[in-house]
């Protein structure tokens, strides 16, 4: 029995042996090269993803950055411009009164009207339906009532 066990037994359960260990060898070490080529792949798609993201935030702060200081800018541009216009026509005024003295003495306005012709003169989007002021009787200075 020993020999029948020895002649046909024990060459069947070494090619099962040899076969499993090839298979587990196989199995391992496909496993292992096949999770971390999966892995790896994963990983660099992971990674571009996070980078374009990263690189699209990047971008959009930018332009936020750019249009705060643009608008910074923009303001101290009107900021001037309305100062010129007031220094402009401050300096109009002065140089009428003084190349005109008789007119400027007798012209009969007073402050609601001039307020309403510069109102005119300035009329853009932002203070064209400004209310007018409540009109007075204007009298010129030597007292006559226009």
């Amino acid at each position: 029995m020993v020999a029948l066990l020895l002649k046909y037994v024990l060459p069947v359960v070494a090619v099962i042996a040899l076969l499993f260990g090839v298979y587990e060898w196989g199995h391992a070490n496909g496993t292992d090269a096949g999770y971390k080529s999966g892995w790896d792949a994963q990983q660099v798609t992971i990674n571009k993803m996070v980078s374009d993201a990263n690189e699209e935030a990047k971008q959009f702060n930018q332009r936020v950055s750019d249009l705060e200081q643009k608008s910074q800018q923009d303001t101290i541009d009107l900021a001037a411009a309305n100062m010129r216009a007031a220094t402009t026509r401050a300096e109009v005024v002065t140089q009428y009164v003084q190349t005109n003295p008789q007119v400027a003495q007798s012209c009969g306005w007073d402050v609601p009207t001039v307020t309403a012709i510069n109102q005119l003169i300035d009329a853009d989007a932002t203070n064209i339906a400004a209310p007018v002021p409540a009109a007075s009787a204007p009298v010129a200075a030597s007292g006559v009532t226009q």
